[in-house]
């Protein structure tokens, strides 16, 4: 029912709304284990939960989306989910009790037509990222810290687009970053017998003489 799938959502919007932008607030989870404060609208949308049943299937549905897109773009999880309320709002705002399957078909279209509109004045705005100055302002606005952002905009800057980067835990007391070129394999074969030369297709022996396969 509808009202059912809009409690849901203005309930999970109370907790996801205040952590949107670089100024949003931290919400305080409880668990039995342990207390943690969590800024990030897709790590909420991961925990929370409903009692009822139906009420909280409206939440898997919206969790699953939250999911694609965090894997999708790696980001704006909250903001898709604050678009997609927004939208809702307003389409229940119609008596959609009295509305027939015709005139439903024709507001998913003029849905998916806003869709492309938006989209498409959102590539029209659109600046490329080019310096290591325009990283060090994207990584600021999302985690306000300036010494963490410059540690970040300088290894993405220095790895490119296509590079690759790993974070990992560490004794050390400062935050630091490490850019290795290359590929690097910790190790080889455990032996020299795990290698066959094939020759037209028939393995031969090493020089001596000895060809040992395992599994």
């Amino acid at each position: 029912p509808r009202d059912t799938m809009m409690f849901a959502l203005e309930e999970l919007f109370k907790l996801v709304a205040p952590t949107y932008g670089p100024n949003g607030r931290g919400i305080l989870i409880d668990r039995d284990y342990k207390q943690e404060i969590l800024d990030d609208g897709h790590k909420i949308i991961e925990e929370f939960e409903l009692k009822d049943e139906l009420q909280n299937a409206v939440i898997k549905y919206i969790r699953e989306a939250s999911r694609k897109t965090n894997s999708r773009a790696g980001d704006g999880t909250t903001t898709a989910f604050l678009i997609m309320i927004a939208v809702l709002r307003e389409v229940f705002g119609v008596n959609t009790k009295y509305l027939i399957d015709s005139e439903l078909r024709g507001l998913t279209k003029n849905i998916r037509v806003g869709l492309e509109e938006a989209v498409e004045k959102i590539k029209a705005q659109a600046k490329v990222v080019e310096t290591e100055e325009d990283l060090f302002s994207v990584a600021k606005n999302s985690f306000a810290n300036e010494k963490i952002a410059k540690i970040i905009a300088s290894a993405v800057f220095a790895i490119g687009k296509d590079g690759s980067v790993t974070v990992e835990t560490s004794d050390l007391l400062e935050t630091t970053s490490k850019v290795v070129q290359g590929m690097s394999i910790d190790k080889g074969y455990i032996s020299p017998f795990m290698t066959v030369t094939l020759q037209n297709g028939i393995p031969t022996a090493p020089e001596n003489g000895v060809i040992e396969l395992n599994n």
